[in-house]
């Protein structure tokens, strides 16, 4: 019987230790910069009552694929994303390889939360985002 008890409070203990994870519905969408998809951009969501969802901070990302298409993920690859209004934030790195001397080809227009006016509606449910379409600012000669 006190093995019992024991193996009951170890198993207590384990699963008491876990972090706390929303749950989560698979979101996708397509991202155009200037009517083009934008291979290799990130999309990131930020909840709009600026609330995290977890301890750690977490934030649904993407990264976009060559026909402009992305899947959300929060805690590993397509899990989907905590329902909620979220704002969205894209970044487009020129260089993945030399990430030092990388811009932004949308000179940071997208990247900060408090800047975003692209706002996205995640519902209990499995989501297929509006097409999101943006303009590159002009380049700088």
């Amino acid at each position: 019987m006190t093995k019992r008890i024991a193996w009951l409070a170890l198993a207590a203990a384990v699963a008491g230790c876990g972090e706390y994870r929303p749950k989560l519905y698979p979101a996708t969408g397509q991202l155009f910069v200037d009517g083009k998809a934008a291979p290799g951009a990130v999309v990131s969501l930020h909840p709009v009552d600026g609330k995290d969802f977890d301890r750690r901070g977490a934030r649904p990302t993407a990264r976009v694929r060559e026909d402009g298409t992305f899947t959300l993920s929060t805690y590993t690859t397509g899990d989907g994303t905590p329902p909620g209004e979220y704002r969205v934030c894209v970044t487009w790195f020129d260089s993945v390889e030399n990430p030092e001397k990388a811009q932004d080809r949308l000179g940071l227009k997208y990247a900060r939360e408090t800047d975003s006016t692209i706002v996205v509606r995640i519902g209990p449910e499995s989501n297929e985002l509006e097409p999101i379409r943006i303009e590159a600012p002009p380049k700088k000669k």
